[in-house]
């Protein structure tokens, strides 16, 4: 019995060591704990985890060997086997013992997989190489140089067989659910019947389904919602070349979303021969978001980034904590792609390196093409293999509108859209069904940008949908509006040539705030925009004034860098600690411990994990990869944006689109040389909007809107500067602050817990210290100063937190750092609202 109880009191032990791992689990290569009957057998088993890392550790060995001695360098051609991989474990007794013999071509494809999904190594640029070895011989008697169409007949007809059938088995299934009996009587019919018979009494009206290689369901998802232009470009199986010329709101990411939706599910392409450009972070979640909602799991493997995202998966580029990422460094990494693509930097060992880097791409999708500058137009040629042979072109479907090129100032030129049908013989498409607008909306827009010369889509103007034609001009505002009946409002401000920006911005506020109460909604949905940011400031002050939430977009290189602040170096922390898991399992581990207090930050990390789930799917991944994707994610985006009434330069807006819409005059340029880009612009401005517009027009302003005549409001609003308007706000660069101040006290200084507590838009106090500021929290405590490059351009009548960002010993310069006592502090960035000075 004392031994009995011993060995029960070491069993509960190794219970409690072991925690739910007690027991054999072969499949995940577990811990195992045998309790014989009188005796005690500790047997461990490694972890799959462990087994992983063994297993990648001892490939990396195998394959580094390979080079020659010395050879250093990114993107080095390393050729091994699966012979050459198993001889490794075969040649090791312990893993002999822990990789069963019959299971060893999965582990190392699942390790090969994992390292490939690490970018540790890149498998043929994808995950396509473990296919198992085909023998071909080659008929001699046969003279032909070519196959021809009857030699594929006996395989069309394997195929459309084994279609049949898996929608037969579809249809017993749901039969079975229903009527077993019925569900007998097809299987009885399939076997004893002619085709022909079983097809007319089981799918009746239904024959067309029989040939496709997806569900009936599925097919209708992809296919059923389209319109007839659409569905030609989705659905299209000759594989052309094609520009598609949309108009806004027509639909063009539902386009590119089915038809990549209909490859995969219709087609059978493989999810990573695929590839989708776009230009900025928010269309590429868009796309990735509606593409899993509409095929699931189907999804992962498809590569949807923004140009800088694929130069930089092209390069093996990572931007690390410390680097100071702007868009010189970005366009950097998009020159050294094209390079790399275009074989002008030589790599030794490398005799195909597009045919290496693209291996396994079969079709790529541009949006917005009308966008492209040089450089981003030679990486889409190199990439679709423009000047290649034949066989090595990829298939090209690329969607923009002439009508909303904007960023001339960026070098864009219309002459690459105008050029793509040349370049790749493709056909022309034409999207111009309106989705977004009223009919009033669409209807003014067309007539500002009618006026431009040498439109593509001259003869094809943008009009509502189908669906929509019978609706009244102005939608349910014609109804719900007396006032406006929705039209277009062109609002007049009547006020002298001093006041009359402070008085434009009363008039938007005033008209908008009458519209959200007519509709009963809130300011999300709702934009102020403007040429420039200068016309935005006295509305800013009004929401401040008002307490209205809202979101400036700003000049996104001047502003504190996303992945220096708190709640993202907290996430960052929190991702060091993960050992293997996937995505949503790391986002639900997150959410639960209640690590992000502010809800934008939830919602900004919700939405990034979410992208991720959907480029992987539940891939296991470790701690840095998470930390990795992250930073990449968050130097694309930049910008954090928020919730509430969007204030912002027509530019930066592109691509959005808002319930109301108010575009402020002031800093158009009508001049001749310049009119046709800013109709463009204000066209872009004019297409935000859904369900209103309004239009302000200041006296000695030179407001596009002059033009319309036809279904327009007209409206004068008379008011007087107020002068808690005639502010300005300053944010502090960081060149202005002392970032240096807290790290240089030690570690238990009471300065951190001060800076500890403050949350963005707590109060501030900036207060002269000689050449610098002494920055004051609302307890009169010192968390920060200022640097001497610190010039105040207004008064600070108001101060507050803007940001409070995280530095460590090893980001400052060798000079700074011997008087450095903490290995991390935190750094404040004040924000303030005040006169000119």
């Amino acid at each position: 019995n004392a031994r009995n109880g011993g060995k029960n009191s070491l069993n509960r032990l190794i219970r409690c060591v072991c925690g739910k791992k007690i027991g054999p689990d072969p499949r995940n290569f577990n811990q195992r704990v045998s309790l014989g009957r009188n005796d005690l057998l500790i047997r461990t088993f490694l972890s799959f985890g462990d087994v992983r890392r063994i297993l990648a550790g001892k490939f990396l060995e195998q394959m580094i060997a390979k080079l020659p001695a010395g050879l250093r360098g990114a993107d080095l051609l390393i050729e091994t086997s699966f012979g050459e991989l198993l001889q490794i474990i075969e040649n090791d007794l312990e893993l002999q013992h822990i990789v069963p013999i019959n299971n060893r071509r999965k582990v190392i494809e699942h390790v090969l997989l994992y390292l490939h999904r690490q970018e540790i190594l890149t498998l043929n640029h994808g995950m396509t190489v473990m296919r198992r070895a085909m023998t071909i011989e080659v008929n001699k008697d046969d003279k032909r140089k070519t196959f021809l169409k009857e030699d594929f007949l006996r395989l069309d007809e394997h195929y459309r067989e084994k279609r049949i059938q898996v929608h037969v088995m579809r249809e017993y299934a749901e039969q079975a659910l229903e009527n077993m009996a019925k569900a007998l009587r097809l299987v009885l019919d399939y076997f004893t019947g002619s085709k022909q018979d079983f097809i007319k009494g089981y799918f009746t009206g239904r024959e067309e389904v029989l040939k496709l290689a997806t569900s009936e369901e599925s097919w209708n998802s992809i296919i059923g919602m389209l319109n007839p232009t659409q569905k030609d470009i989705v659905a299209d199986d000759d594989d052309l070349n094609r520009l598609i010329l949309a108009g806004p709101g027509s639909g063009k990411t539902r386009v590119i979303v089915h038809r990549i939706a209909y490859l995969l599910r219709v087609r059978r392409i493989a999810a990573s021969s695929i590839v989708a450009l776009t230009f900025n972070r928010h269309a590429a979640n868009e796309i990735r978001k509606r593409l899993l909602a509409l095929v699931g799991a189907d999804a992962y493997g498809v590569s949807v980034m923004t140009y800088h995202s694929m130069a930089m998966r092209l390069t093996g580029t990572r931007f690390e904590r410390g680097f100071d990422v702007n868009s010189g460094s970005l366009d950097q990494v998009l020159r050294d792609a094209v390079e790399l693509l275009e074989g002008k930097r030589n790599i030794e060992g490398e005799d195909d390196l597009r045919e290496q880097l693209l291996r396994g791409y079969r079709y790529i999708l541009v949006d917005e093409y009308q966008d492209i500058n040089e450089m981003q137009y030679r990486l889409v040629s190199a990439l679709a293999g423009r000047h290649a042979e034949e066989d090595g072109r990829l298939c090209i479907m690329a969607v923009g509108d002439d009508d909303q090129n904007i960023y001339a100032w960026r070098d864009t030129n219309n002459i690459y859209i105008e050029r793509f049908r040349e370049d790749y013989t493709a056909l022309t498409s034409y999207l111009t069904e309106n989705y977004r607008s009223s009919r009033n909306i669409i209807d003014s827009a067309n007539q500002i940008i009618s006026l431009n010369p040498g439109r593509m889509k001259a003869v094809n103007p943008v009009q509502i949908n189908h669906a929509r034609a019978a609706l009244p001009y102005g939608g349910e505002w014609e109804v719900r509006d007396a006032q406006r009946q929705g039209q277009i409002l062109r609002m007049q401000i009547d006020s002298v040539d001093a006041q009359q920006v402070n008085v434009q911005a009363q008039a938007a506020f005033s008209e908008l705030s009458r519209l959200i109460a007519l509709d009963n909604g809130g300011w999300n949905g709702c934009a102020i925009m403007a040429r420039t940011h200068r016309y935005l400031v006295p509305v800013q002050a009004l929401c401040e004034k008002y307490h209205i939430p809202y979101f400036m977009a700003a000049d996104k290189d001047a502003l504190p860098p996303i992945t220096r602040q708190r709640s993202f170096v907290a996430v960052i922390d929190f991702l060091r600690k993960i050992d293997s898991a996937s995505p949503s399992e790391v986002w639900e581990r997150i959410a639960g411990c209640y690590l992000l207090k502010d809800a934008e930050w939830e919602r900004f990390f919700r939405d990034a994990f979410e992208q991720l789930q959907g480029e992987l799917g539940d891939s296991q991944l470790w701690g840095q990869a998470f930390i990795d994707w992250m930073y990449d994610y968050a130097h694309e985006i930049r910008q954090q944006p928020k919730s509430g009434l969007y204030l912002g330069t027509v530019h930066s807006a592109k691509g959005l689109e808002f319930r109301h819409v108010v575009l402020l005059d002031g800093g158009w340029n009508t001049d001749k040389e310049n009119i046709e880009a800013e109709r463009r612009l204000y066209y872009v401005g004019m297409t935000r909007a859904e369900q209103t517009l309004t239009l302000c027009e200041l006296a000695d302003g030179h407001s596009l809107s002059r033009s319309l005549k036809n279904n327009v409001a007209h409206d004068v609003f008379q008011g007087k500067s107020l002068p808690e308007l005639e502010v300005s706000f300053q944010s502090l660069a960081l060149q202005e602050i002392n970032i240096g101040f807290a790290g240089r006290h030690s570690p238990d200084d009471r300065i951190h817990s001060h800076i500890s507590k403050l949350q963005e838009g707590d109060v501030l106090t900036l207060k002269r210290d000689g050449a610098v500021y002494q920055i004051l929290d609302n307890q009169g405590c010192v968390v920060g100063k200022t640097s001497s490059k610190f010039i105040p351009q207004i008064d600070f009548a108001h101060c507050e937190v803007a940001a409070i960002l995280v530095r460590f010993a090893e980001d400052e310069g060798e000079e700074y750092r011997s008087g450095i006592k903490s290995a991390r502090w935190e750094v404040v960035v004040p924000r303030g609202k005040g006169r000119k000075l």
